[in-house]
């Protein structure tokens, strides 16, 4: 796998070198494009960048910026560790964040706060055993006239 992304990677750098080599020797950026079979807008984004650096590949991308100040993400913290029943959304709403619950669960992970709100289940009764196969046995010895009486 990681042979084949290395063999395309240098294939791509290669073709983009191809571009700024044309482009060198005297040829138009449309004559460029019309020999390689592509638009005329990547012979231009290469050409500008082969001016800026002598770089090829890929630029790095940066991460986004953070959406949330470390104020913010110091208060979602103690919001979380403050009432551990509490969920994501809950924390937004109380803090009034202008964001996802998706970025206050974000943030409670990176900071090691696994939040997560039980499950509030009904245990059965004695009562809802026995009454648990009521309507099925009911069923089954009632005559089944369905309303067509």
């Amino acid at each position: 796998m990681e042979a084949r992304r290395r063999e395309a990677r240098e294939k791509r750098i290669g073709f983009r070198g191809r571009i700024v080599g044309m482009h060198e020797a005297g040829q138009s950026i449309r004559t460029i494009a019309n020999n390689l079979g592509i638009s005329t807008k990547p012979v231009l984004r290469w050409i500008r960048r082969s001016e800026d650096t002598d770089w090829y590949g890929n630029l790095p991308r940066g991460r986004p910026p953070r959406c949330t100040t470390p104020a913010q993400r110091r208060d979602i913290i103690q919001a979380a560790e403050a009432d551990p029943q509490t969920n994501a959304v809950a924390i937004r709403e109380s803090l009034h964040l202008d964001v996802s619950e998706r970025t206050v669960r974000r943030v409670l992970h990176e900071a090691g706060v696994h939040h997560r709100t039980p499950a509030n289940k009904e245990f059965l009764t004695d009562q809802h055993r026995e009454g648990g196969n009521g309507f099925p046995n009911n069923m089954l010895t009632s005559p089944k006239s369905f309303g067509r009486e």
